[in-house]
């Protein structure tokens, strides 16, 4: 099937739309961007804040559709990804109902071999028995996906941060983070996981690499993981390493609630999953300095100073 091939992005509603669908469908946009200020993100700026069109505007368009000869329209909402096309598409079936997947349509230069890095992961994460959504369809250049919906673990940590400094609680230990943040233990767990079960079936080191919460998605009291395009060769301590920094940067970055998590994150790592300490710091320090290049930030900003872990 080419029915999901092309994307189109929507322009004005009261403009008539070039369809590059064929003519009897065609895709119409309800909402884009993103409100979160991740401090190595810069979708915000490029996307801006998350918007949802008016009914007025949806109604419109989809009006012009009509006139155009289109029969049916796909909702599709752009969800975040900073490297592909990323839609939620809302399906109507013969029966009358209606269910939601994941349209990811890869970009750049090398998205064939990235499509191929993913459904190759995807298949081994399938006989390790970890929790990834289902592959519904691969197409040349895209895959349709099962929709987890859209809770994710950034928005579960800063959700428990708030909740922190309302209650002003004394800082905890490992034990209170496995209680009152089990989705972040999960987090860890998966990623220890991924480790262990794909070495036990390719006897290579392979890890996540991209560890950004959102990838990390939360349905029913289960924690999933999506995107595994950048996954490769490497080591656990890497993935920990990066979660940690990823963790620290997110806004607002470097809080006590943060700092303190991520000392409770590293004893974690150690008793729970016997994994040295030094190389944790190592990682994580070599990510937040790779950070600080990447957003040209000044040598006066302390922020990112190391000695902050110890």
């Amino acid at each position: 099937s080419e029915l999901f091939k092309t994307i189109q992005v929507s322009p004005s509603a009261t403009q008539q739309r070039i369809i590059t669908t064929p003519s009897h469908y065609a895709y119409l946009k309800i909402a884009e961007g993103c409100n979160h200020a991740c401090s190595y993100c810069a979708i915000p700026l490029i996307r801006g804040p998350y918007i949802s069109r008016s009914q007025t505007d949806i109604i419109k368009e989809a009006k012009n559709l009509a006139l155009q000869g289109v029969k049916e329209i796909i909702l599709i909402e752009k969800l975040y990804s900073k490297k592909n096309d990323v839609y939620k598409t809302e399906f109507a079936f013969n029966d009358g109902s209606k269910k939601c997947f994941v349209l990811k349509k890869y970009t750049g230069e090398n998205k064939s071999e990235k499509l191929k890095n993913e459904v190759y992961f995807y298949n081994i994460l399938n006989k390790a028995f970890l929790k990834i959504p289902q592959i519904h369809y691969r197409g040349s250049d895209f895959l349709i996906l099962e929709y987890l919906g859209e809770a994710n673990l950034l928005d579960y940590i800063t959700s428990g941060e708030l909740s922190f400094n309302k209650k002003n609680q004394a800082p905890g230990d490992a034990g209170g983070l496995i209680e009152e943040y089990p989705f972040l233990y999960d987090a860890l767990s998966y990623i220890f996981s991924f480790n262990n079960q794909l070495f036990s079936i390719t006897k290579k080191s392979y890890i996540l690499k991209d560890l950004n919460f959102r990838n990390f998605l939360i349905k029913n009291g289960i924690l999933y993981r999506v995107d595994f395009e950048d996954c490769g060769p490497g080591a656990v301590e890497q993935d920990f390493g990066r979660f940690i920094a990823f963790l620290l940067t997110y806004d607002p970055s470097f809080t006590g609630w943060k700092i303190n998590m991520s000392k409770i994150i590293k004893k974690i790592c150690e008793n729970s999953f016997n994994i040295n300490l030094k190389k944790i710091n190592k990682e994580t320090c070599l990510e937040l300095k790779l950070m600080k290049q990447r957003r040209n930030l000044k040598n006066k900003d302390k922020s990112y100073n190391v000695n902050i872990l110890q």
